[in-house]
């Protein structure tokens, strides 16, 4: 009621309703409902913010981008991590992880990502290395080069060892030519012959 007349209320731009009430987008300033919910602007009742927004001291403030208060619900952004009510940026080599994962090139170890895949580095995930490596006892190493470690991943290696040497008890040998032993136990470089009985190349 004003001045004896009944007037709308509760609408931005109107008169707040009796006991200060608003619609559910606004909220009562200074006698008048005001637009709520939106960046920078008046936290609506309940504390309540759009979406992507957080309520900080009264107003609306973004949330979930990294550096940035966390979303309702501890949410952040993908590639940042709630840390004491603010937004770390997570998931990269040298980042806390985000939770237990990190991006593709980094395992979580001890809450941090750490560079894996490399020779030399620890496996990412079970058995993941980069190519032309194993992994083995958690760790990788170089496979495949003669005198060193077999491959050990036919969906990666379809052959154990670079041609030409061949797999003997876990290691590449060389083989194919004269005096080494058969490729494979079975063949030979041009002009060698496999001699089936010491399984040795010759030329033939």
């Amino acid at each position: 009621c004003a001045l004896g007349r009944c007037a709308p209320c509760g609408a931005a731009g109107a008169a707040c309703c009796a006991g200060d009430r608003c619609d559910a987008a606004s909220v009562c300033e200074g006698a008048a409902c005001v637009t709520c919910g939106s960046q920078g602007a008046r936290c609506c009742a309940g504390d309540r913010c759009g979406a992507a927004l957080r309520c900080a001291t009264g107003r609306c403030a973004p949330c979930g981008g990294a550096d940035q208060a966390c979303c309702e619900g501890d949410r952040c952004d993908p590639g940042a991590a709630c840390t004491g009510g603010t937004c770390r940026r997570c998931g990269a080599v040298g980042q806390p992880c985000c939770g237990a994962t990190c991006f593709a090139g980094g395992i979580c170890n001890g809450g941090v990502c750490r560079a894996c895949g490399a020779i030399g580095q620890p496996c990412c995930g079970a058995v993941d290395c980069v190519a032309m490596a194993a992994c083995v006892a958690g760790a990788c190493a170089a496979c495949g080069a003669r005198d060193g470690l077999c491959c050990t991943d036919p969906t990666r290696f379809p052959f154990p060892c670079e041609n030409p040497n061949t797999c003997v008890g876990g290691r590449c040998i060389a083989c194919g030519y004269d005096g080494q032993r058969c490729c494979d136990g079975m063949s030979c470089g041009t002009g060698q012959v496999c001699d089936p009985r010491s399984n040795t190349c010759r030329r033939g």
